[in-house]
């Protein structure tokens, strides 16, 4: 911080962030102004953008805040991620393109073998977690309870009784 303002500097280029924020997003405002502080309190100049949809401007922001699911959920196959994704008009917004990464989503999505799949999928979020490309700042627990002679449902957050055809109570 070479002129006293409280921003950290490289070769006399102040650190700023531009961060973006989901508009309107309840709940979320409180966690949205505490990591602000906290980049201040560490030298970052950070402009938080509010937005409807940050993932459809990423030029608008350095880092962005939103909730999103694999587009198959429960399953958590992701194509977004995948490099053919990472280009203007892709669903892999923040721009990501791993080879490593990219083999490892194409190996899971045909692996039939489900303890051999769990295990691809583990590689995936410890690359994830190794490259640092997206951070949970929270986990989201889908807990059903379902009498145990009731069988056949198979819920999920969208629909939680998507195949309620199937229910069949055991004797």
């Amino acid at each position: 911080d070479s002129d006293g303002d409280g921003v950290r500097e490289w070769q006399g280029i102040p650190l700023r962030i531009r961060y973006a924020v989901s508009a309107g997003a309840a709940g979320r405002s409180a966690v949205q102004a505490q990591i602000a502080r906290q980049w201040q309190e560490l030298g970052v100049q950070v402009e938080t953008v509010a937005m409807e949809r940050p993932w459809e401007h990423p030029e608008a922001w350095d880092v962005a805040q939103w909730a999103s699911q694999p587009p198959g959920y429960p399953d958590p196959d992701d194509p977004r991620w995948l490099c053919g994704e990472a280009r203007p008009g892709g669903h892999n917004f923040a721009g990501v393109c791993d080879e490593r990464l990219d083999e490892l989503i194409a190996i899971q999505a045909i692996t039939v073998d489900p303890e051999d799949r769990r295990g691809l999928l583990f590689e995936i979020q410890a690359l994830a977690h190794e490259q640092r490309w997206w951070v949970p700042l929270c986990r989201w627990e889908d807990v059903w309870l379902i009498r145990e002679e009731r069988t056949g449902l198979r819920p999920w957050r969208e629909a939680p009784f998507w195949n309620l055809e199937n229910l069949a109570e055991e004797k």
